[in-house]
């Protein structure tokens, strides 16, 4: 029994509750990062997750340290989205970043232009362009590569408001502080898939987040 929680009722009663049920049915991924919404999903843990279950949903606790809500396959009364194929894309590639321990000296925080740069090394400039603008016909070089680098912009926007990534501004740079929740984007090639492989594949709208797929958010909300 939880000596801060002993019931469900208690937990319930909690004033963050609200707050962390309404993130979690987003979609959002909850870390240490806010550390008072974690301590209570830690605290209330055993509570919430026979809670969801009754909702048909999975409250998924990952071994690298963050947590999320997990909607069934069939019979959940919470809806099941998938991320657009560029989400998944520049998120597979944003795993690729966190798991490059040279980044850690710099607490996984990356400006945008070596995250657009790691994009094109992964699955070259002209599949970039096709699965970021939808666009199959050349353009010229100034128009594709704003359009490129508008759409990773609003794939970063969604992939931060779903807890994945934190976007930051440092001496007027934009950047993105890669999150722990970007592990479950690793999964494809932990069996021993290359990386670049994975990133191609991602790039055909092959790689999803195996059972475990994200909210997308809503449409509405795309712009960056």
């Amino acid at each position: 029994m939880d000596r801060l929680y002993p019931t469900l009722a208690d937990a319930l009663a909690d004033e963050l509750f609200p707050e962390v049920d309404t993130l979690l049915r987003r979609g959002v991924h909850l870390d240490e990062t806010d550390a008072r919404r974690w301590h209570f999903l830690n605290a209330a843990e055993e509570h919430l997750a026979a809670f969801y279950a009754r909702y048909g949903a999975r409250l998924v606790r990952a071994a690298e340290g963050y947590a999320y809500l997990l909607p069934g396959e069939s019979g959940a009364l919470f809806a099941r989205r998938h991320l657009a194929r560029e989400d998944m894309l520049v998120g597979l590639v944003l795993a690729l970043l966190r798991m490059d321990p040279h980044h850690l000296q710099r607490l996984w925080l990356l400006d945008e232009d070596t995250v657009l740069l790691a994009l094109q090394n992964a699955v070259g400039r002209g599949a970039l362009a096709e699965v970021l603008s939808g666009r199959k016909r050349a353009v010229d070089e100034e128009t594709g590569n704003r359009e490129i680098r508008e759409a990773v912009g609003r794939a970063l926007s969604r992939l931060a408001r779903l807890g994945f990534i934190d976007r930051e501004t440092r001496e007027r740079v934009p950047c993105v502080r890669l999150r722990k929740a970007l592990y479950r984007f690793a999964e494809p090639f932990r069996d021993g898939a290359g990386q670049l492989d994975a990133a191609r594949l991602a790039a055909r709208g092959v790689v999803m987040l195996g059972q475990d797929d994200a909210d997308s958010g809503d449409d509405a909300d795309d712009a960056a």
